[in-house]
């Protein structure tokens, strides 16, 4: 399995079970919050957002792509916080920022664990599928 793909079984990104859209998150407590709300299309990146001097750390990108299929929306779904802001920055250049979209988490939370936490998994469901329609609009995708 790919690196950067940890904790996901490959047919959730690949598009086999009707998926178009995959969610990228920094860490493995985001996606299982993911999970905990319907979203099995989600992985997370190997080492969080701390970005490298070297794009060595990066390399899982190369696999990423071949694994994500060619007409699938990317959702960033990076901490809101610089060190995630950047990382979601780095990954829509190297995706393709026509495909990749940065979600907006609400208010007072930093990613999909705390919204999860403060919330529920029904509003983290329905937060993730108000954005995936608000970067539907601005990509037109």
């Amino acid at each position: 399995m790919l690196a950067l793909l940890t904790m996901c079984h490959p047919s959730h990104l690949s598009g086999d079970q009707g998926q178009d859209v995959v969610i990228l998150v920094e860490g493995e407590m985001d996606k299982l919050a993911l999970n905990e709300a319907g979203f099995w299309n989600a992985a997370s990146v190997p080492s969080g957002a701390s970005l490298p001097k070297s794009v060595t750390k990066l390399r899982y990108l190369q696999s990423a792509q071949e694994a994500l299929a060619p007409n699938s929306l990317v959702l960033l779904a990076t901490d809101a916080d610089e060190p995630g802001q950047a990382l979601a920055g780095e990954l829509a250049q190297r995706l393709g920022p026509s495909r990749c979209g940065v979600l907006e988490w609400p208010e007072g939370c930093k990613d999909a664990n705390d919204v999860l936490m403060q919330y529920s998994a029904s509003d983290l469901s329905d937060w993730v599928w108000d954005e995936i329609a608000r970067i539907r609009r601005e990509l037109a995708f």
